[in-house]
Protein backbone atom coordinates (compact mmCIF):
# COMPACT_ATOMS: atom_id res chain seq x y z
CA UNK A 1 0.00 0.00 0.00
CA UNK A 2 1.28 3.45 -0.94
CA UNK A 3 1.00 6.00 1.89
CA UNK A 4 0.08 9.49 0.65
CA UNK A 5 1.62 12.35 2.62
CA UNK A 6 0.72 15.98 2.06
CA UNK A 7 3.73 18.12 2.94
CA UNK A 8 3.42 21.88 3.30
CA UNK A 9 6.20 24.41 3.75
CA UNK A 10 6.21 28.17 3.92
CA UNK A 11 7.17 29.92 0.68
CA UNK A 12 9.88 31.66 2.72
CA UNK A 13 11.68 28.36 3.30
CA UNK A 14 14.29 26.80 0.97
CA UNK A 15 13.51 23.54 -0.83
CA UNK A 16 16.10 21.81 1.34
CA UNK A 17 13.67 22.12 4.29
CA UNK A 18 11.24 19.74 2.59
CA UNK A 19 14.05 17.34 1.69
CA UNK A 20 15.14 17.26 5.32
CA UNK A 21 11.53 16.75 6.48
CA UNK A 22 11.10 13.75 4.17
CA UNK A 23 14.12 12.03 5.70
CA UNK A 24 12.02 11.68 8.87
CA UNK A 25 9.67 9.36 6.96
CA UNK A 26 12.13 6.71 5.87
CA UNK A 27 10.53 4.21 8.26
CA UNK A 28 7.31 4.25 6.21
CA UNK A 29 8.91 2.61 3.20
CA UNK A 30 6.66 3.11 0.18
CA UNK A 31 5.13 6.57 0.32
CA UNK A 32 3.92 9.17 -2.15
CA UNK A 33 4.60 12.83 -1.44
CA UNK A 34 2.38 15.74 -2.46
CA UNK A 35 3.92 19.15 -1.81
CA UNK A 36 1.69 22.19 -1.19
CA UNK A 37 -1.17 20.36 -2.90
CA UNK A 38 -4.65 19.73 -1.42
CA UNK A 39 -5.61 16.09 -0.83
CA UNK A 40 -8.42 14.27 -2.55
CA UNK A 41 -11.14 12.38 -0.68
CA UNK A 42 -9.52 9.53 1.25
CA UNK A 43 -10.14 7.42 4.35
CA UNK A 44 -6.83 8.55 5.90
CA UNK A 45 -4.88 11.74 5.28
CA UNK A 46 -1.42 12.52 6.60
CA UNK A 47 -0.71 16.25 6.90
CA UNK A 48 2.89 17.24 7.45
CA UNK A 49 3.69 20.91 8.14
CA UNK A 50 7.43 20.97 7.48
CA UNK A 51 7.55 24.58 8.70
CA UNK A 52 5.48 27.14 10.52
CA UNK A 53 3.29 29.62 8.67
CA UNK A 54 1.38 26.80 6.96
CA UNK A 55 -1.64 26.45 9.26
CA UNK A 56 -4.14 28.42 7.17
CA UNK A 57 -3.40 26.41 4.05
CA UNK A 58 -3.77 23.07 5.82
CA UNK A 59 -7.11 23.75 7.49
CA UNK A 60 -8.65 25.35 4.41
CA UNK A 61 -8.35 22.31 2.16
CA UNK A 62 -11.38 20.28 3.16
CA UNK A 63 -15.04 20.09 2.18
CA UNK A 64 -15.36 16.60 3.71
CA UNK A 65 -14.48 14.83 6.97
CA UNK A 66 -12.02 11.96 7.30
CA UNK A 67 -9.38 10.57 9.63
CA UNK A 68 -6.35 12.89 9.79
CA UNK A 69 -2.92 12.37 11.29
CA UNK A 70 -0.82 15.52 11.66
CA UNK A 71 2.91 14.83 11.56
CA UNK A 72 5.67 17.02 12.98
CA UNK A 73 9.43 17.16 13.27
CA UNK A 74 12.00 19.10 15.25
CA UNK A 75 12.84 22.57 14.06
CA UNK A 76 11.40 25.11 11.63
CA UNK A 77 8.27 25.58 13.82
CA UNK A 78 6.82 22.33 12.52
CA UNK A 79 5.43 21.30 15.92
CA UNK A 80 3.73 24.65 16.67
CA UNK A 81 2.01 24.48 13.28
CA UNK A 82 1.01 20.84 13.84
CA UNK A 83 -0.48 21.59 17.27
CA UNK A 84 -2.53 24.49 15.90
CA UNK A 85 -3.80 22.43 12.96
CA UNK A 86 -4.69 19.47 15.19
CA UNK A 87 -6.75 21.61 17.59
CA UNK A 88 -8.56 23.46 14.80
CA UNK A 89 -9.46 20.29 12.89
CA UNK A 90 -10.64 18.57 16.07
CA UNK A 91 -13.10 21.40 16.76
CA UNK A 92 -14.39 21.11 13.19
CA UNK A 93 -15.27 17.47 13.73
CA UNK A 94 -12.26 15.62 12.34
CA UNK A 95 -11.03 12.51 14.15
CA UNK A 96 -7.45 13.73 14.34
CA UNK A 97 -4.24 12.77 16.09
CA UNK A 98 -0.71 14.14 16.12
CA UNK A 99 2.50 12.14 15.90
CA UNK A 100 6.19 12.71 15.43
CA UNK A 101 6.98 11.92 11.79
CA UNK A 102 9.89 9.62 12.59
CA UNK A 103 7.70 7.57 14.98
CA UNK A 104 4.65 7.17 12.76
CA UNK A 105 3.81 3.55 11.90
CA UNK A 106 0.30 3.80 10.50
CA UNK A 107 -3.31 4.48 11.57
CA UNK A 108 -6.81 3.19 10.99
CA UNK A 109 -8.76 5.07 8.35
CA UNK A 110 -12.39 6.19 8.40
CA UNK A 111 -14.89 6.17 5.58
CA UNK A 112 -15.03 9.83 4.50
CA UNK A 113 -18.09 11.88 5.38
CA UNK A 114 -19.49 14.44 2.93
CA UNK A 115 -22.10 16.77 4.37
CA UNK A 116 -24.15 19.45 2.69
CA UNK A 117 -26.22 22.40 3.75
CA UNK A 118 -29.34 23.63 2.02
CA UNK A 119 -29.82 27.31 2.68
CA UNK A 120 -26.68 27.62 4.79
CA UNK A 121 -26.46 27.61 8.59
CA UNK A 122 -29.09 29.39 10.70
CA UNK A 123 -27.92 32.63 12.33
CA UNK A 124 -28.46 31.30 15.87
CA UNK A 125 -26.14 28.30 15.41
CA UNK A 126 -23.03 29.61 17.16
CA UNK A 127 -20.56 26.69 17.16
CA UNK A 128 -17.83 26.26 14.52
CA UNK A 129 -19.29 24.07 11.79
CA UNK A 130 -17.60 21.09 10.09
CA UNK A 131 -16.54 21.27 6.42
CA UNK A 132 -19.35 20.86 3.93
CA UNK A 133 -20.70 21.80 0.53
CA UNK A 134 -23.80 23.79 -0.30
CA UNK A 135 -26.36 22.30 -2.65
CA UNK A 136 -29.45 24.06 -4.00
CA UNK A 137 -32.87 23.57 -2.49
CA UNK A 138 -35.22 21.97 -5.04
CA UNK A 139 -38.61 23.46 -5.82
CA UNK A 140 -41.30 21.55 -3.89
CA UNK A 141 -43.90 22.21 -6.61
CA UNK A 142 -47.56 22.71 -5.85
CA UNK A 143 -50.34 20.93 -3.99
CA UNK A 144 -51.16 20.53 -0.32
CA UNK A 145 -48.39 21.12 2.27
CA UNK A 146 -48.15 17.35 2.85
CA UNK A 147 -47.86 16.67 -0.88
CA UNK A 148 -45.17 19.33 -1.28
CA UNK A 149 -43.21 18.01 1.73
CA UNK A 150 -43.28 14.47 0.33
CA UNK A 151 -42.26 15.69 -3.14
CA UNK A 152 -39.44 17.70 -1.59
CA UNK A 153 -38.22 14.50 0.12
CA UNK A 154 -37.96 12.67 -3.22
CA UNK A 155 -36.19 15.60 -4.90
CA UNK A 156 -33.69 16.01 -2.06
CA UNK A 157 -33.04 12.26 -2.06
CA UNK A 158 -32.20 12.48 -5.79
CA UNK A 159 -29.75 15.36 -5.15
CA UNK A 160 -28.11 13.52 -2.25
CA UNK A 161 -27.42 10.54 -4.49
CA UNK A 162 -26.20 12.68 -7.39
CA UNK A 163 -23.74 14.59 -5.19
CA UNK A 164 -22.56 11.61 -3.13
CA UNK A 165 -23.72 13.25 0.10
CA UNK A 166 -23.95 11.36 3.42
CA UNK A 167 -26.44 13.75 5.00
CA UNK A 168 -27.95 17.22 4.76
CA UNK A 169 -28.44 20.11 7.17
CA UNK A 170 -31.50 22.11 6.11
CA UNK A 171 -31.98 25.75 7.09
CA UNK A 172 -35.72 25.18 7.33
CA UNK A 173 -36.90 28.53 8.69
CA UNK A 174 -35.35 30.31 5.70
CA UNK A 175 -37.82 28.73 3.30
CA UNK A 176 -40.90 28.14 5.46
CA UNK A 177 -42.53 31.53 4.89
CA UNK A 178 -41.71 31.48 1.15
CA UNK A 179 -43.34 28.07 0.66
CA UNK A 180 -46.12 28.32 3.20
CA UNK A 181 -45.12 25.08 4.90
CA UNK A 182 -42.26 23.74 7.01
CA UNK A 183 -40.12 20.81 5.79
CA UNK A 184 -40.41 18.89 9.08
CA UNK A 185 -42.10 15.94 7.33
CA UNK A 186 -39.42 16.01 4.62
CA UNK A 187 -36.64 15.65 7.19
CA UNK A 188 -38.63 13.00 9.06
CA UNK A 189 -38.85 10.88 5.90
CA UNK A 190 -35.16 11.35 5.09
CA UNK A 191 -34.06 10.29 8.57
CA UNK A 192 -36.51 7.41 8.72
CA UNK A 193 -35.39 6.06 5.37
CA UNK A 194 -31.65 6.15 5.90
CA UNK A 195 -30.49 9.68 4.99
CA UNK A 196 -29.44 11.66 8.09
CA UNK A 197 -30.98 15.14 7.99
CA UNK A 198 -30.59 17.94 10.53
CA UNK A 199 -32.65 21.08 11.09
CA UNK A 200 -31.51 24.72 11.10
CA UNK A 201 -28.39 23.96 9.05
CA UNK A 202 -26.70 22.51 12.16
CA UNK A 203 -23.81 20.42 10.82
CA UNK A 204 -22.63 19.33 14.27
CA UNK A 205 -26.00 17.71 14.88
CA UNK A 206 -25.83 16.23 11.38
CA UNK A 207 -22.41 14.70 12.09
CA UNK A 208 -23.88 13.12 15.23
CA UNK A 209 -26.79 11.70 13.22
CA UNK A 210 -24.45 10.28 10.56
CA UNK A 211 -22.04 8.63 12.98
CA UNK A 212 -24.87 7.32 15.14
CA UNK A 213 -26.40 5.62 12.11
CA UNK A 214 -23.04 4.19 11.04
CA UNK A 215 -22.23 2.78 14.46
CA UNK A 216 -25.65 1.87 15.88
CA UNK A 217 -27.47 1.28 12.61
CA UNK A 218 -30.49 3.37 13.66
CA UNK A 219 -32.04 6.76 12.97
CA UNK A 220 -31.84 9.55 15.53
CA UNK A 221 -33.97 12.48 16.63
CA UNK A 222 -32.29 15.87 16.81
CA UNK A 223 -33.91 18.02 19.46
CA UNK A 224 -33.87 20.97 21.82
CA UNK A 225 -33.35 20.66 25.56
CA UNK A 226 -36.70 22.25 26.44
CA UNK A 227 -36.82 21.40 30.17
CA UNK A 228 -34.16 20.42 32.70
CA UNK A 229 -34.68 19.19 36.27
CA UNK A 230 -32.79 16.98 38.71
CA UNK A 231 -32.25 13.67 36.95
CA UNK A 232 -34.58 14.43 34.04
CA UNK A 233 -34.91 16.50 30.89
CA UNK A 234 -37.30 16.93 27.99
CA UNK A 235 -36.02 16.67 24.42
CA UNK A 236 -38.35 18.24 21.88
CA UNK A 237 -38.48 19.13 18.20
CA UNK A 238 -41.05 19.44 15.43
CA UNK A 239 -39.55 16.59 13.45
CA UNK A 240 -38.52 13.07 14.34
CA UNK A 241 -37.67 10.00 12.23
CA UNK A 242 -40.61 8.48 10.36
CA UNK A 243 -39.48 4.98 11.33
CA UNK A 244 -40.35 5.88 14.94
CA UNK A 245 -43.99 5.60 13.85
CA UNK A 246 -45.92 8.69 12.71
CA UNK A 247 -49.18 8.90 14.69
CA UNK A 248 -50.39 12.41 13.85
CA UNK A 249 -49.69 15.61 11.90
CA UNK A 250 -49.78 19.04 13.51
CA UNK A 251 -48.74 22.57 12.66
CA UNK A 252 -45.20 23.68 13.46
CA UNK A 253 -44.81 25.15 16.96
CA UNK A 254 -43.06 28.49 16.30
CA UNK A 255 -44.52 29.40 12.91
CA UNK A 256 -47.94 27.75 13.07
CA UNK A 257 -47.34 26.45 9.53
CA UNK A 258 -48.05 22.88 8.42
CA UNK A 259 -46.86 20.15 8.54
CA UNK A 260 -45.03 18.55 11.49
CA UNK A 261 -45.22 14.80 12.06
CA UNK A 262 -45.78 13.51 15.59
CA UNK A 263 -44.15 10.12 16.23
CA UNK A 264 -44.76 7.41 18.82
CA UNK A 265 -41.03 6.99 19.52
CA UNK A 266 -39.77 4.38 21.95
CA UNK A 267 -39.52 3.74 25.67
CA UNK A 268 -36.63 2.34 27.65
CA UNK A 269 -32.87 2.45 27.11
CA UNK A 270 -31.46 5.07 24.80
CA UNK A 271 -28.46 7.28 24.05
CA UNK A 272 -28.30 11.08 24.10
CA UNK A 273 -25.35 12.43 22.11
CA UNK A 274 -23.90 15.79 21.12
CA UNK A 275 -20.68 16.98 19.49
CA UNK A 276 -19.55 19.74 21.83
CA UNK A 277 -16.29 21.65 21.47
CA UNK A 278 -13.72 19.08 20.42
CA UNK A 279 -15.47 15.89 21.59
CA UNK A 280 -18.65 13.85 21.76
CA UNK A 281 -20.61 13.79 25.00
CA UNK A 282 -22.60 10.57 25.32
CA UNK A 283 -25.22 9.95 28.02
CA UNK A 284 -27.08 6.76 28.78
CA UNK A 285 -30.75 7.70 29.18
CA UNK A 286 -34.09 6.05 29.78
CA UNK A 287 -37.02 7.28 27.72
CA UNK A 288 -39.84 7.52 30.25
CA UNK A 289 -42.73 8.96 28.29
CA UNK A 290 -43.97 10.87 25.25
CA UNK A 291 -45.50 14.22 26.22
CA UNK A 292 -47.97 16.56 24.51
CA UNK A 293 -47.45 20.01 26.00
CA UNK A 294 -48.91 22.88 23.96
CA UNK A 295 -46.06 25.28 24.70
CA UNK A 296 -43.28 23.26 23.07
CA UNK A 297 -42.23 21.56 19.84
CA UNK A 298 -44.51 18.75 18.66
CA UNK A 299 -42.33 15.73 19.52
CA UNK A 300 -41.50 15.70 23.24
CA UNK A 301 -39.78 12.91 25.15
CA UNK A 302 -39.15 12.82 28.89
CA UNK A 303 -35.73 11.32 29.61
CA UNK A 304 -34.11 10.07 32.78
CA UNK A 305 -30.47 11.21 32.70
CA UNK A 306 -27.36 10.21 34.67
CA UNK A 307 -26.53 11.89 37.95
CA UNK A 308 -24.05 14.68 37.32
CA UNK A 309 -24.86 14.95 33.61
CA UNK A 310 -25.64 18.45 32.44
CA UNK A 311 -26.23 19.21 28.75
CA UNK A 312 -23.76 21.57 27.13
CA UNK A 313 -25.16 23.44 24.16
CA UNK A 314 -28.68 23.03 22.87
CA UNK A 315 -29.05 20.48 20.08
CA UNK A 316 -28.71 16.85 21.15
CA UNK A 317 -29.54 13.64 19.29
CA UNK A 318 -31.52 10.76 20.79
CA UNK A 319 -30.89 7.21 19.55
CA UNK A 320 -32.27 3.84 20.51
CA UNK A 321 -29.23 1.73 21.42
CA UNK A 322 -26.28 1.03 23.67
CA UNK A 323 -24.22 4.05 24.83
CA UNK A 324 -21.13 1.87 25.29
CA UNK A 325 -21.35 0.71 21.69
CA UNK A 326 -21.61 4.29 20.41
CA UNK A 327 -18.80 5.45 22.68
CA UNK A 328 -16.40 2.66 21.69
CA UNK A 329 -17.26 3.10 18.00
CA UNK A 330 -16.45 6.81 18.12
CA UNK A 331 -13.19 6.14 19.96
CA UNK A 332 -12.16 3.58 17.34
CA UNK A 333 -12.62 6.25 14.68
CA UNK A 334 -10.32 8.58 16.62
CA UNK A 335 -12.80 10.86 18.41
CA UNK A 336 -12.54 11.95 22.02
CA UNK A 337 -15.58 10.93 24.09
CA UNK A 338 -17.07 11.77 27.47
CA UNK A 339 -19.42 9.00 28.64
CA UNK A 340 -22.10 9.32 31.36
CA UNK A 341 -24.00 6.24 32.56
CA UNK A 342 -27.12 5.85 34.67
CA UNK A 343 -25.59 3.47 37.20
Amino acid sequence: MVVKIYVVASHLSPRSVIDDALKELENLGNFEVHINKPPGVSDLILLYPATGGTERMLVGWFDFLTRVVVLWRDGWNSLPAALAVEEHLRRLGFPVSIERASDFRGAQGMEPIRMATMGGVADWILDPQPPHVEIPVPDPGGGSPKEMAERLYHRILKLVREHGIDGIAFNCFKFAIKWGFVPCLTLSLLNGRGVPAACEGDLRALLTLILGRRILGVSGMMGNISHLAEGKLILSHCTAPSDWGIVDYRNHFETGLPVSPVVEGFRGKGVLAAFVGDRFRIAEVEVLDRLEKDYSCRNQFLLKIPKGFRPRGNHHVLFRGDPLRLSSGLKELGYEVELFTLF
